[in-house]
Parts: C-alpha cells; structure tokens; sequence
C-alpha cells in the first residue's frame, strides 16, 4: 500500500518496505505488512482500518518504535530509526510520541492527575499545572483525584489521552481507542481529538475497526488482505 502525498509537504512519519515476521511454534514464519509504503503528514488526522490479522497494530508500533521491522524501515522527520539503539528509540518514544491503548492502562493506585504526571515526572519534568490543563482539556478537570476504579470507561480513556500528551509529543498513536466504548463517548473522544489536533497541532493516528471513526478522520488508509 502506497498513499498519496499533498505536494510540497514532508512528512513527519515513513515507512519504507515495511514488513514484520512473527515465528510460529511448529509453522513457517507468517509475514505481516507485507513491505507496506506509508507517509504521514504534519498535523494530519489518519485512520488505519482493515481486517484483522493484516498487521495494524504491528505498524503501529513500528511507526513508535516499539518494535523494529524485519524488512524495511521507518523515518521520523526524514532521519531514519534503523539499527537506532535501544537508549535512542526510548528517547524517541518519550519526547517524540504519545501512546494510547484499548485498554487505558492507567495505574491503579494513582489517582487522575498522578496518572497524567508519570510520564513528566520520569522525565524528570513534573509540571502539576500542565496536568490539570491537560485533564480540563479532556473535560476531567473536576475528576483530578479521583482514582481508575472511580471512573467510567469513557473517563478512563480520557485520561489516558490526557497522559499521552503529558510531554507534548509531535505525534499520537492510537490503538483501538473507542474499543470498549460507546457510540457517546466515542463521539466524545473524536472531538476531543480535533480540538487537540487543532490547538497543538499534534499528529494523531488512529488503528480503528470502527468505519464510523475512520470516516470522520481526514484520511482512512486501508491495509488490505495479505
């Protein structure tokens, strides 16, 4: 899969040839991505959809540097990560990229705030006020203390946004977001994420197996059967 480019624009993220080999136990290796071409723009709101078992999430965490690619290789503002060390991509992901999950992930024995803290704060930059910007920006200003298990699901996923943005990344990866959640608040994190794109102009993309979501993103790039 190759997408088109607006011309004249460089793109923040790149994948060239991308393909990943998962081992079997007992079976050949099964190749995923199949040697997949991917650009994504500055400020862009993208949306990966496809069947499952076509390597969505894998390319997820390629573009984030989770994980490395067998074949191929990703560039992020035109520098390429391959053969980057551990310590550089851990770097990568800390300044560079937010990342936010199916399923939030949130700690249970911090509240609201300290959730949305943890990054900056292991980055040795706590800022207590960003924290409380980020969550009124998330709509959960009045909630700060509260702790996951307090929470609704939808609740949960906003603050998890909110921690994904603690250390103002130029890139948000999202896996599944609107997953375990309703048609409302599905709703509500999509305008969440415009107000977002459009404030701070981060780039977000989003892995979804909703056609609702996708349709409402400014591209939806279909990784097609292997």
């Amino acid at each position: 899969m190759t997408d088109p480019m607006t011309p004249n624009q460089q793109p923040i993220l790149q994948g060239r040839q991308l393909a990943r080999l998962y081992h079997m136990a007992g079976q050949h290796s099964v190749r995923v991505l199949g040697g997949l071409d991917i650009d994504i723009l500055p400020g862009e709101l993208v949306a990966i959809t496809g069947k499952s078992g076509t390597g969505k999430s894998t390319l997820l965490h390629l573009l984030g540097g989770l994980d490395r690619p067998d074949e191929g290789e990703v560039f992020f503002r035109g520098e390429s990560l391959k053969g980057a060390s551990e310590n550089f991509l851990a770097r990568y992901r800390a300044e560079h990229i937010g990342f936010v999950f199916q399923f939030h992930h949130l700690l249970s024995d911090f509240n609201a705030l300290e959730n949305v803290l943890m990054p900056m704060t292991i980055a040795g930059q706590r800022d207590s006020q960003r924290g409380r910007q980020l969550l009124e920006q998330v709509g959960l200003g009045h909630r700060w203390n509260h702790y996951s298990s307090e929470l609704s699901g939808g609740e949960q996923q906003r603050v998890a946004i909110a921690r994904a943005l603690a250390n103002r990344p130029s890139v948000l990866l999202m896996d599944e977001p609107t997953g375990n959640l309703d048609e409302e608040n599905s709703a509500h994190i999509l305008d969440i994420l415009q107000t977002i794109r459009r404030e701070e102009g981060t780039t977000i993309v989003i892995v979804t197996h909703s056609l609702q979501l996708a349709s409402q993103c400014e591209r939806n790039l279909v990784i097609g059967a292997l």
